[in-house]
């Protein structure tokens, strides 16, 4: 991996997702002990000549850095991917003294101690403002802790917070870079989790959008966007989902099944449920041939 390019994810590409969910199959990220939580001392600055990656967050204070020939603001909130080989400056304004957090970290072949080289436009820009630094924060803090007083499994869950820390970095730099749908809508979450549930309420979308907090037309388009579904078509899919489970985990015959779902006509269920899964109900719930799979 060369550390000094300025290559990063390009977001907008098609296989962008793709490949981040394949780097993180195939690699692990690690934290190093050289962590913490500080308020930094007067006169406090750090002259950076990395071997390894920094997740470094400013939670109060103000300061600049300058990195790689580029200055930029410190604030609360401010975050900085720093890779091997960055050089750079960082201080603080000594009316209004840092508070950081940082991890240091390498990343590791899954189930191996042997370390893995990233490929620059894998990696995310250096430099992360974040929108809500809340969740960052409170994982790395973790991580910190957790390193610093050593529990029994600590090293396990160490490393999945970090994991975690380094994914929101991710979905806030595509957020930065104007790439919609990268973090979770909670207007559209609020309605998912009302839909799944309670899956035998019929919502409908006015109902919906109120629940959203938008009218009617702004939630459409911002559902569809989030869930690549439109939002009459997607509950329907949710209540499907309810029937094949309860068909296929407990004893609920097929009539039944219908009635907890609201359904007046238990035929309406059939043919909606063969037209999602391609069988109908029946086929769960009294399988002729066990087997082979059933097509979904």
């Amino acid at each position: 991996m060369d550390g000094r390019s300025d290559a990063g994810v390009d977001y907008r590409s098609g296989d962008a997702w793709r490949r981040l969910a394949a780097l993180f199959g195939r690699a692990e990220p690690r934290p190093d002990p050289r962590c913490g939580l500080v308020r930094c001392e007067p006169g406090w600055h750090w002259r950076t000549d990395l071997t390894d990656f920094d997740l470094w967050l400013a939670i109060a204070g103000r300061g600049r850095f300058d990195l790689r020939h580029e200055t930029h603001p410190i604030r609360p909130g401010t975050l900085f991917w720093l890779r091997p080989g960055d050089e750079g400056l960082a201080t603080q304004d000594p009316d209004d003294p840092l508070t950081v957090v940082y991890v240091h970290f390498a990343f590791f072949a899954a189930g191996s101690d042997c370390q893995v080289a990233i490929a620059a436009d894998l990696l995310p820009d250096r430099y992360l403002p974040l929108r809500d630094p809340t969740r960052i924060e409170t994982l790395l803090t973790r991580v910190v802790r957790l390193q610093q007083l050593p529990v029994p499994l600590g090293e396990v869950e160490s490393r999945l917070l970090l994991h975690q820390a380094i994914l929101e970095a991710y979905r806030q730099d595509a957020v930065n870079h104007g790439v919609p749908g990268a973090e979770p809508d909670p207007r559209i979450a609020l309605v998912l989790a009302h839909l799944h549930t309670q899956p035998a309420e019929r919502v409908s979308l006015a109902r919906a959008a109120v629940l959203a907090g938008l009218s009617p037309d702004r939630f459409s388009r911002l559902f569809r966007l989030h869930t690549g579904t439109p939002f009459r078509r997607y509950a329907l899919n949710a209540r499907l989902e309810r029937a094949r489970h309860l068909l296929e985990e407990t004893g609920l015959g097929v009539g039944e099944v219908a009635r907890a779902l609201g359904y007046a006509d238990v035929f309406l269920l059939s043919r909606q449920f063969k037209a999602r899964y391609g069988v109908p109900p029946t086929h769960l719930r009294h399988p002729p041939d066990r087997s082979g799979p059933v097509n979904r």
